[in-house]
């Protein structure tokens, strides 16, 4: 056969069929890996705080075995959830490039676990042969390069399994009778002596830009409804940063409350101004064409940023709940070094999330149209016009969810579950009035927050043919302008400290005074 105009021996996409021959009683199979699945990962995380919290157990023979329990916790979460999804709701197609990724995390996981067995067997030799030296041997630097050695080993014999698996041309179909990635089930596919087109007609492009087509159906009255847009954005910068302005100046504010406060309003700055600049380019002057890379950073830094304003909201929440809860523990407990902690874990949580975003988006190829019907890139309105599978991105996109959405209201239930039950049980009406009017810029907050966002949420997965278009793009906006625009004049009217500091400031009194 002529090798000639052969261009392609690679396949977009793999089947993962699960458990050939067992098909109708995938789901009864799926419930005791299921529970094997929950064990595991209770176990294996209980052992590892054990280790970690009991000064006893900080000894060789247990840093060995917690290594080897998050080394078995890694391995088995390289292919059970994927089982999962197979198994529950015959999620077969895999990405080839993720193919490659799972097959390269299940064959360094299991090498860093037979390499952490052999370290616990020189362990035990080292204890029971040189008892009076086993101290001095197994250091910490030693037992350090020992897990360093043993992660490095896994790894490097393991990176050529994925070139090599790369070059293979693929005439066999794309149906691996599997649950997983396996290297041996995966080179059955390939034949290196009978080259095959597969799947010749497709011709696969990364986009090099993006069309921003602003509110489609709406092209005409762009300019008006840029006005509001507008406003909102001018009030929410000089909202946001008159209010860190007051915060910083004014010594009474330098309370943690306000210093969360302030973080909020930092955040907020930065979310609408990663979007509004761009979108009122496009309803202006028509500007809608944007770079590749240009609308993956800007993707990475809206999601980024609405994360870390998550975050903020979930501290305010606790800062709440200390105050009302353990009023005179207040200042001990909630300290300047503990408050720059909170901010920094917030930030780099919601940042560190979403850099895997613009990676999930960049292997992605598109051959369809390169019109986003948005005023900015948005992950599912980007990812959409990808003609591969899209399973590893929305799977990603719910982890994200769950890590931050549902973990930070779960807390700020939690925390306002506490006040309640503590202002409840105070005597003087006047004492609970007071305590709640503490909450009440903050719940506001919440509201305002999170509803616009939650609606775009749904609607993104779940409501493509019910909900309009451009009322999901206008809702879109409003979720990044809403909280920056409402939250100072929410705590300015709710906040007396922040009122009075307002008035001064029109009085022409100095701020800090």
């Amino acid at each position: 056969m002529s090798l000639l105009n052969v261009t392609s021996l690679t396949p977009a996409s793999f089947i993962l069929n699960g458990i050939p021959g067992l098909e109708e009683v995938h789901l009864w199979i799926s419930f005791p890996l299921c529970a094997m699945y929950s064990i595991a990962l209770t176990g294996n995380f209980g052992l590892m705080y054990l280790i970690y919290s009991e000064e006893a157990l900080h000894r060789p023979m247990y840093i060995f075995l917690a290594l080897l329990s998050f080394t078995d916790v890694l391995m088995c979460t390289s292919t059970l959830p994927n089982t999962l999804c197979i198994l529950w709701f015959n999620l077969k197609e895999i990405d080839f490039k993720a193919y490659l990724a799972q097959m390269f995390f299940v064959h360094t996981f299991t090498k860093m676990e037979s390499g952490v067995l052999m370290f616990m067997a020189l362990d035990r030799y080292m204890a029971i042969c040189y008892p009076l030296r086993y101290a001095t041997i197994l250091t910490n630097v030693v037992i350090a390069k020992a897990r360093l050695l043993t992660f490095l080993r896994g790894v490097m014999i393991v990176i050529p399994f994925s070139f090599l698996t790369k070059r293979l041309p693929y005439c066999r179909g794309n149906i691996i009778p599997h649950t997983w990635m396996d290297r041996d089930f995966y080179k059955k596919s390939s034949s290196s002596s009978e080259l095959v087109m597969f799947n010749s007609n497709n011709s696969y492009v990364a986009s090099q830009s993006f069309i921003l087509n602003g509110i489609p159906g709406l092209e005409r009255v762009h300019v008006w409804i840029s006005l509001p847009l507008f406003t909102m954005y001018i009030m929410s910068l000089v909202g946001n940063l008159g209010l860190v302005y007051l915060i910083y100046h004014e010594e009474a504010l330098h309370r943690p409350m306000y210093c969360f406060l302030a973080m909020l309003s930092l955040t907020d700055l930065l979310t609408c101004t990663t979007t509004l600049p761009n979108a009122l380019c496009i309803f202006w002057f028509d500007l809608k064409k944007i770079n590749f890379n240009a609308c993956l950073v800007q993707m990475f830094f809206v999601h980024g940023f609405t994360g870390v304003e998550s975050g903020v909201l979930m501290l305010m929440a606790l800062d709440c709940y200390v105050a009302i809860c353990y009023p005179l523990r207040y200042s001990t407990i909630l300290t300047n070094p503990i408050i720059a902690k909170a901010g920094l874990a917030t930030f780099l949580r919601g940042m560190l999330l979403m850099i895997p975003f613009p990676f999930l988006v960049k292997l992605l190829p598109f051959c369809q149209d390169n019109i986003i019907s948005h005023t900015y890139c948005d992950h599912m309105s980007v990812v959409k016009l990808s003609c591969a599978s899209i399973k590893v991105n929305v799977i990603y996109g719910l982890i994200v969810v769950l890590l931050i959405g549902v973990f930070d209201i779960s807390c700020i239930s939690v925390s306002y579950t506490m006040i309640l039950q503590a202002v409840i049980s105070l005597s003087s009406s006047a004492a609970r009035q007071k305590a709640f009017s503490t909450c009440t810029a903050h719940i506001s907050a919440i509201i305002i927050t999170y509803v616009p966002a939650l609606f775009t949420f749904f609607t993104h997965r779940f409501g493509g043919h019910t909900i309009p278009p451009s009322l999901h793009i206008i809702v879109a906006n409003l979720y990044l302008l809403l909280p920056p625009m409402l939250n100072p004049i929410v705590y300015g009217v709710k906040t007396k400290q922040i009122r009075d500091c307002v008035i001064k400031f029109f009085q022409g009194q100095k701020i800090g005074s």
